[in-house]
């Protein structure tokens, strides 16, 4: 199966060389690397993981196979493609440490890395707080006059 990027329910905004994609349905936004968002650009079902692979080589990301498969499970986990990547028995036949060590090589591990983060619902971002999350503002103690002070006597 190759895969295919998910394109509806997405609001998609290019960053500073990263992409932004917004999933309307789930309420969450994932910021992809520069390798993340050119596998995901390039998913349309008719490119294989080496495809994939010589895609990242052209964009100057120096990814092989085993990277991109990482990629793209990732990508999948994040709801991302269009079907569920399952990963062949010899997507990955590297040990963590070699990998680790290919993928420092490479750009460390942000060259791979996603963040996620949950967006409130409109309903939520309307209401202005009250949630968990927002705590009351601390009244402010009164002052106190102060009092002179009596010297000797």
């Amino acid at each position: 199966m190759l895969p295919v990027a998910r394109k509806e329910g997405l609001h998609i905004e290019p960053m500073a060389g990263e992409l932004m994609v917004y999933d309307i349905a789930r309420h969450k936004a994932h910021c992809l690397s520069p390798a993340a968002a050119c596998v995901w650009r390039n998913c349309n079902g008719q490119k294989t993981a080496k495809d994939l692979s010589d895609e990242l080589q052209k964009h100057g990301i120096g990814a092989n196979e085993e990277m991109v498969w990482m990629i793209l499970h990732r990508l999948s986990k994040l709801n991302l493609l269009e079907r569920k990547v399952t990963l062949p028995e010899n997507a990955i036949l590297s040990t963590r440490r070699e990998l680790m060590k290919r993928v420092g090589a490479v750009g460390g591990m942000f060259l791979l890395m996603t963040a996620t983060i949950a967006a409130p619902t409109p309903a939520q971002a309307r209401s202005g707080g009250g949630g968990w999350y927002h705590k009351p503002p601390r009244p402010v103690p009164p002052r106190l006059p102060r009092l002179p002070v009596k010297r000797g006597g």
